[in-house]
C-alpha cells in the first residue's frame, strides 16, 4: 500500500502546492510523549523509499527511520526534525498516531491543537495509546510481516475490530468530538509491547521464528474528558464495544449447564440504547439483539436438543449482561460517561437535560441500566453432537 502511494504520488501534477516527491518524508507513524522536563518529544516514522523499492531486489536496509526531536511544543518539535532529516515531514499519509501514556495522563488535547488544524492531515488514522510505555518506544519496534510498524498496527487494529470484541479503532475526529463533548468522554485502544524493548529495536527481532518483542493490540483506555484515568480489562472492553454497537464478529465461552465451557461465533450483534425517565430520575435501557453459531464444545451436552439450546441461549444471555455491566460499573467508579448516555437524555428529554447537564458525572455514576437481549444460536457446526471418548 506504502509503495503504492509513493509510485502514485509522483504522477501528481499541476497542484499550487506541488512539491517534488523526493522532497518529502512519507510519515507513516507519529508518536508524541513528554520528558521530565516537560518538553515535547515526537517521534516521526518515515518511509524509507530506497529500502521499499529494492525489496524485490538484494536492498538492504529499514524499510523506515524513525526520527525524534524535542522542544517546547510539538509544532517546533516537527520542524526541528530538519535538521535530521534531508525532506521536509509529510503527514498527509499518516497511518497512526501514538500517544504515550505519560503524556496521555498528563492530558491530549493540546497536543492535537497541530494535527486538527493541519490541512495536510487527512482523518484516515487511528489514534493509539502506548500502554506503560513511551510512543517513541513502540515505533522502535521492529515487526514481522510488516516491514513498516505503523502499517503493521493499523492493519492489526483493522482486523482485530473486525473479529474480536475488545479493540476499537478511533479516528482523529471522532476523538476530538469526545473530548469537545459537553457529557461524553473518549477511549482509546493501548498498544502493548510485548517482550524485551531493547532486543526489539534490533533488525534480529523479525529474523527469528519466534520474535522475541511483539507489537499487540491492548484494550482500552478510558479518559476523562481529555485525560487518561485507567484502564479497562478485556472484558470491561467487550462491554463497551457491546453497548456501543462496535460488534461486528466475536468470539467467547458460556458456562454450560452440568460444568465446561462451550464457544460461541458471535455473527451478528445490533445493540441501540434509550433515556427514560422514571421518577423523575433517568435511567438507560439497552437493547441487544445477537445471533451467534457454536464454535467450539468442551462440555457434555447434547446439542441436538432444542431444549439444551434454549439452555445455552439463557446463560448467553447473563453472561452478555455480565460482560456489559462490568463496563458500566468500571466507568461509574470514575465518574466518566464513555457512551452517551448523556446524550441519549439530552436528546429524548431537552428539558430535563438542563438541570441535569452541571452535574451530569454525579448522575452518571448512579444512573440504572436495565437490559433487554434476544439471543439466538442458529447453527451447530457441522456436528450435532460434541465429540465422545470410548469410555466415558
Amino acid at each position: 500500500m506504502v509503495l503504492s502511494v509513493l509510485l502514485l504520488t509522483g504522477l501528481l501534477t499541476g497542484c499550487w502546492n506541488r512539491r517534488e516527491l523526493n522532497e518529502l518524508a512519507i510519515t507513516v507513524g507519529l508518536g508524541l510523549d513528554v520528558d521530565d522536563e516537560g518538553n515535547y518529544v515526537v517521534s516521526a516514522q518515515v518511509v524509507n523509499p530506497s529500502s521499499i523499492a529494492n525489496r524485490s531486489g538484494s536492498g538492504s536496509g529499514s524499510a523506515v527511520v524513525t526520527y525524534v526531536s524535542k522542544a517546547s511544543t510539538v509544532y517546533e518539535a516537527v520542524r526541528k526534525i530538519t535538521k535530521q532529516s534531508p525532506r521536509k515531514i509529510y503527514v498527509a499519509h499518516l497511518r497512526i498516531l501514538i500517544i504515550g501514556e505519560k503524556l496521555a495522563r498528563q492530558g491530549v488535547a493540546p497536543v492535537l491543537d497541530l494535527l486538527a488544524r493541519d490541512y495536510e492531515v487527512r482523518n484516515d488514522f487511528y489514534v493509539t495509546v502506548a500502554k506503560d510505555a513511551t510512543a517513541q518506544d513502540v515505533l522502535s519496534v521492529f515487526t514481522p510481516l510488516e516491514v513498516i510498524p505503523a502499517e503493521k498496527i493499523f492493519s492489526t487494529l483493522t482486523t482485530a475490530e473486525k473479529a474480536f470484541a475488545p479493540s476499537i479503532g478511533i479516528y482523529l475526529d471522532e476523538l476530538l468530538t469526545s473530548i469537545m463533548s459537553k457529557s461524553k468522554s473518549p477511549v482509546l485502544t493501548g498498544i502493548i509491547i510485548n517482550g524485551n524493548m531493547e532486543e526489539g529495536k534490533q533488525p534480529g527481532n523479525i529474523s527469528s521464528i519466534d520474535p522475541p518483542t511483539r507489537l499487540e493490540i491492548g484494550n482500552l483506555a478510558l479518559f476523562k474528558k481529555d485525560r487518561l484515568i485507567t484502564w479497562f480489562n478485556e472484558k470491561e472492553s467487550k462491554g463497551y464495544n457491546y453497548i456501543t454497537n462496535n460488534v461486528e464478529n466475536t468470539v467467547g465461552h458460556i458456562p454450560c449447564p452440568d460444568g465446561g465451557l462451550l464457544n460461541l461465533e458471535l455473527i451478528h450483534v445490533n445493540t441501540k440504547f434509550k433515556a427514560e425517565m422514571r421518577r423523575k430520575e433517568p435511567l438507560i435501557l439497552i437493547k441487544s439483539r445477537v445471533e451467534a453459531n457454536i464454535g467450539e464444545v468442551m462440555c457434555k451436552v447434547d446439542i441436538s436438543d432444542p431444549k439444551v439450546i434454549d439452555e445455552l441461549e439463557t446463560s448467553a444471555k447473563k453472561t452478555l449482561i455480565d460482560i456489559m455491566g462490568a463496563s458500566i460499573k468500571k466507568a461509574q467508579k470514575y465518574k466518566a460517561d464513555i457512551y452517551g448516555f448523556g446524550e441519549a437524555v439530552h436528546r429524548r428529554y431537552p428539558q430535563e437535560w438542563k438541570a441535569m447537564e452541571k452535574d451530569w458525572p454525579e448522575r452518571f455514576a448512579d444512573i440504572k441500566v436495565e437490559y433487554k437481549i434476544d439471543y439466538a444460536i442458529r447453527r451447530t457446526g457441522t456436528l450435532n453432537r460434541r465429540i465422545i471418548v470410548e469410555g466415558e
